[in-house]
């Protein structure tokens, strides 16, 4: 077995001071941390004016925020960025000294028999930090600037990290996939076999962890998949594996993590 770091997704939302237009959650709640940034610099410089109109458009966002996520549990947490890291076990490779893992690494029964997700989101709570501004924008009126740095200064401090890891099913699914598709391009299609096998357990994985809409439509491409390996030579179909990864790529890009192909070739 081998394990390898395939890539890291980065989502950084930066918002500027025209934010006060449509974005997304993350977008709006980045810039409620630009604009106290930004009104906690005019404090220090003693300037008001400059000061409460900051705090004045991070309160929007806030309201905007709270707007849109009307109903959630209090305090609400917005995400402002977010890293997922996923980690592919690749099963029954060949050992080489340097250790290194390529295409001439694979045997015929090679197939990624895992795929993890750890994703660390930082994430900001909106709830306390409309209180801040709103302090901060009394203590600015009152031309209390060391209240007022506190309490801006405390916006920055609401950002708290929290990490999870998962198994995704539907990149191992897709990477299984890309796998298959390589070996039929090359007329190798007995060696395809094994990971669209794997492809059907890792569905099988989705359809019993996903429980929603998309269960049954796993099920039947499952059934599909396993049609294809059960007669390669007179099944096997480029084009009808390329639908399934536009599929799969439909499905996931609705989901946190966008797929990826596998790594690295």
């Amino acid at each position: 077995m081998f394990r390898t770091v395939p890539a890291s997704f980065c989502f950084i939302a930066l918002c500027g001071a025209s934010a006060l237009l449509a974005q997304d959650l993350p977008g709006m709640a980045a810039g409620v941390l630009a604009q106290a940034g930004a009104a906690r610099q005019a404090v220090r410089n003693h300037d008001q004016t400059a000061a409460l109109d900051h705090v004045r458009q991070g309160q929007a966002l806030i309201a905007q925020i709270n707007s849109e996520t009307a109903g959630r549990p209090q305090p609400v947490l917005i995400p402002v960025h977010s890293t997922t890291e996923t980690t592919t076990m690749y099963t029954d490779v060949k050992r080489t000294k340097d250790g290194e893992f390529d295409a001439n690494r694979m045997k015929k029964r090679t197939h990624v028999s895992d795929v993890e997700a750890q994703t660390s989101a930082e994430e900001l709570d909106v709830t306390t930090a409309q209180d801040n501004l709103d302090a901060a924008y009394a203590a600015i009126q009152r031309e209390n600037w060391a209240a007022a740095d506190t309490d801006l200064g405390a916006v920055a401090n609401l950002v708290h990290t929290d990490t999870s890891t998962y198994p995704e099913a539907l990149l191992q699914a897709h990477q299984n996939l890309m796998l298959a598709r390589a070996r039929v391009v090359n007329q190798e299609y007995k060696a395809a076999v094994m990971p669209l096998r794997e492809a059907e357990h890792a569905l099988s994985n989705f359809e019993q962890r996903d429980q929603g809409p998309l269960a049954q439509q796993a099920d039947d491409m499952r059934q599909d998949i396993e049609a294809m390996a059960s007669h390669i030579n007179r099944n096997a179909s480029v084009d009808r594996i390329d639908d399934w990864l536009h599929t799969l790529e439909q499905w996931q890009n609705t989901r946190k993590n966008q797929l990826q192909p596998p790594q690295p070739w």
